[in-house]
């Protein structure tokens, strides 16, 4: 008797980027402005139906004095779409 094996490759291929489906948030949402405390800032991205966005370039900004990157900020999605950095901020806001 003679066998054969039969394979079939599937490709899958995600849609663009679903601001419904994806986010970027912080935690914790406020740290003392000491250089020392970090907020740890984690983007997901997914397709409009849940893919996760592998390999895709992302790079994260930050606004006002003082803020620094601990870590890097710009990188790719991992294997279930996340990339997290870390950030710091040593500026103080002073009150009148």
């Amino acid at each position: 008797m003679n066998t054969a094996t039969v394979s079939t490759v599937v490709t899958v291929t995600t849609g663009p980027i679903s601001t419904t489906n994806s986010s970027v948030t912080a935690s914790p949402t406020n740290v003392v402005a000491d250089g020392v405390a970090i907020t740890t800032v984690t983007v997901i991205g997914k397709d409009a139906t849940s893919n996760p966005l592998v390999g895709t370039p992302v790079t994260v900004t930050v606004s006002g004095g003082g803020n620094v990157f601990v870590s890097a900020n710009t990188g790719v999605l991992d294997s279930t779409g996340t990339f997290t950095t870390t950030v710091a901020s040593t500026w103080r806001r002073r009150r009148p």
